[in-house]
């Protein structure tokens, strides 16, 4: 009876133990705390990752001259929000162009683009060749000539009305005293190494 008994046992507990090791199937391993064995680290596979926005500037040509013209260029992947910045303010199509003109100094232009992968931002600077000074010269009337006094042409940056020397942001850049001219009758001013740029001239 008691020889029986224990047969009847390890024979349920042999059945609970293989059930318990059966899974869809499939036997699996068994650690010593009896779950199952988990695969090593390094076969994971890795969690899948959203790319960040890349962001292409460019301008063509990239170094102009004084006064001259370029396009501006922009490409963007992986974004779905994209803002200028510098000189170039304001929210941007993921892609396009614009031409520039009148490019007198240094430009840099800047693209931030934000997407679910994080953000970028790219800048691009144009440079310009200053131009060589120049010189501006004219005529004035001699019916406008005090010919007891002195008689003057100044110089203004802009296009300003024109200020006399008070110290401020208006007063004149240059002056020059208007001259007859050798052998005739006509009177004529001369401006030398005059930087490139826009100018008033105010006769007295």
């Amino acid at each position: 009876m008691t020889a029986l008994l224990k047969t009847i046992l390890c024979s349920f507990a042999f059945s609970v133990l293989l059930s318990a090791c059966m899974h869809d199937g499939q036997a699996t391993k068994t650690d010593a705390s009896g779950g199952d064995e988990q695969p090593p680290a390094d076969q994971v596979p890795p969690a899948p990752t959203t790319p960040s926005p890349t962001v292409t500037l460019s301008a063509n040509p990239s170094i102009v001259p004084y006064n001259g013209s370029s396009t501006l260029t922009w490409s963007v992947t992986d974004a779905t929000v994209c803002t200028g910045g510098g000189n170039w303010g304001g929210d941007k199509a993921t892609s396009g162009n614009v031409a520039l003109a009148g490019l007198t100094s240094n430009v840099t232009y800047t693209l931030s683009c934000s997407g679910a992968g994080g953000s970028t931002t790219q800048s691009f600077t144009i440079t310009v060749v200053p131009a060589a000074p120049g010189t501006i010269t004219g005529g004035v009337d001699s019916s406008r000539i005090n010919r007891t006094g002195v008689n003057k042409i100044y110089l203004y940056a802009g296009t300003v009305t024109p200020d006399d020397y008070d110290g401020d942001s208006g007063d004149p850049v240059a002056s020059v005293t208007v001259a007859q001219d050798e052998n005739a009758c006509g009177f004529s001013y001369s401006f030398t190494n005059v930087a490139p740029g826009n100018y008033t001239i105010a006769f007295t």
